[in-house]
């Protein structure tokens, strides 16, 4: 089978957007920066007369130390490399290998290890086009259970838990778990798809073209995301305000009952915590039982069987997943990058939107984390909130930022520490922000006085340690500035 859609015209031109996410623990060092997917599917019921000719251009970082001089995939046996290629169209050495998965016996992958064009350096750059086609093979038959990906007219899905595209990591199980919950990063899909279906999942859509009874789909992340996880079948998809159902035949009663649920919890928090951020999506996704239900960055997929009955109320998990990635909407670092200026409103947004969470317990219990840290180096304390990413504290600062948060919610009260926040997000959201930023926004906004003076005192002058040194517990924390 002939590609028709010029892969190596479109990759040239492609648009790729940078971003720092990694991929953890695949070939130990290596760094994901962004990658492009673009696949033609031929679906079919017969196993023997299904096809998937696909390209996987990839950008990653060597952050070990030293050089690296090859790399390793690991796809599902059904599929065959033929090429990849480097820098100028380079055509680099291969070795293709049917390779046991240690951990996950009788589990058998096709790995290859790609010898780079020269060595790459610590900290340096490198992008790559693998070019690969075949069919897949059901997984669940030889160690993962819910792993039943093949390419048919009804249903389809590509994931990484499938192998439907290159996973970098080792033939270890270990090493593929790592790979599967890695840290988000940009990512674009182009899918061709013969027949009517929909292509839906962890990417946004883009564009929809038909050309000779053939449906292109362009897809791609508004935001750093976990790995790539398309849904390929008959759906109505259905949108309000960034938030889709995408549901299959004899559905419409439930998709509209959750779409209901899933908009009068957004309405909740939107009145407490102003709009979500702009790029915010979320889709929530039906797949036929036995494909197991899934969560990452801007996508939750659910078994049919739990999508039917699903509701948002009580502890179900279900339930505790919906509302999990409703909140993360409002979240203004999602990538959850460390030493982030965000992290500490976000993780108390969390906490207090959290039904199971105690918000008294949780304070004291950041206290606590934080007396610790500061017991460990006295220089965290005496050190301003502001200069913590110049001094390395960026994980620390994470911690300390929101325990700063949790205090200026008891100093100012519920209504004003909200009113607060959402005059926060509508102000500091876009553009460049750092924590000297945040204290400016402080200084300009607050007009309580003992948070003021919180605030001059943690973020500007370093005295974080002397309050500690003389408060006990959380409460007497509080008490100091009241």
């Amino acid at each position: 089978m002939r590609m028709g859609f010029g892969v190596t015209r479109i990759i040239t031109f492609i648009f790729v957007i940078f971003s720092t996410g990694n991929l953890a623990n695949a070939n130990d060092n290596i760094e994901l920066l962004n990658s492009t997917l673009i696949t033609k599917l031929h679906l079919d019921a017969s196993p023997d007369r299904a096809q998937m000719l696909a390209a996987y251009q990839v950008s990653f970082r060597n952050k070990g130390d030293a050089p690296l001089e090859k790399v390793t995939i690991l796809l599902n046996p059904g599929l065959q490399v033929s090429k990849v290629l480097g820098a100028g169209g380079r055509k680099l050495q291969t070795r293709n290998r049917n390779a046991h998965i240690a951990g996950r016996e009788p589990l058998r992958l096709n790995a290859v290890d790609i010898t780079l064009a020269s060595p790459l350096k610590h900290n340096s750059r490198r992008e790559i086009v693998i070019h690969y086609a075949g069919s897949l093979e059901d997984l669940s038959l030889v160690g993962l259970p819910q792993s039943r990906e093949v390419l048919h007219p009804t249903f389809t899905m590509l994931r990484a838990q499938g192998f439907a595209y290159p996973v970098f990591a080792r033939p270890e199980m270990q090493a593929i778990e790592a790979a599967w919950h890695g840290k988000p990063f940009h990512q674009v899909a182009f899918v061709e798809v013969n027949g009517n279906q929909k292509v839906v999942g962890n990417l946004a859509f883009a564009e929809k073209t038909i050309n000779s009874g053939k449906t292109n789909f362009e897809l791609k992340s508004t935001q750093p995301t976990g790995p790539l996880a398309l849904a390929i079948g008959d759906y109505d998809i259905g949108r309000n305000s960034g938030i889709s159902t995408a549901y299959r035949g004899g559905q419409s009663a439930a998709a509209t009952n959750i779409a209901t649920a899933v908009q009068t919890y957004a309405h909740s928090l939107t009145r407490k915590l102003g709009a979500p951020k702009s790029d915010a999506m979320l889709t929530i996704l039906s797949v036929p039982d036995g494909y197991g239900s899934g969560h990452s960055e801007g996508l939750i997929y659910v078994e049919d069987s739990m999508f039917d009955a699903a509701t948002l109320t009580g502890d179900t998990d279900f339930a505790a997943k919906v509302r999990g990635a409703v909140r993360d909407m409002w979240l203004l670092n999602p990538s959850h990058s460390t030493g982030h200026w965000a992290n500490g409103v976000d993780r108390f947004i969390l906490a207090s939107n959290t039904p199971s969470t105690d918000i008294l317990v949780f304070k004291e219990q950041l206290f606590g984390e934080v007396l610790a840290l500061e017991a460990q180096n006295e220089k965290l304390g005496k050190t301003p909130l502001t200069d913590f990413t110049i001094e390395g504290f960026d994980a620390e600062a994470d911690i300390i930022n929101t325990l700063a948060f949790a205090v200026l919610h008891d100093l100012l009260g519920d209504e004003g520490f909200w009113g607060l926040t959402r005059q926060l997000r509508a102000d500091l959201s876009a553009g460049y922000t750092d924590t000297s930023t945040v204290l400016d926004f402080l200084d300009r906004t607050l007009e309580n006085r003992s948070a003021k003076k919180f605030v001059t005192n943690w973020f500007e002058k370093g005295r974080m340690g002397k309050d500690l040194a003389k408060a006990k517990t959380y409460a007497e924390l509080v008490k100091r500035y009241r």
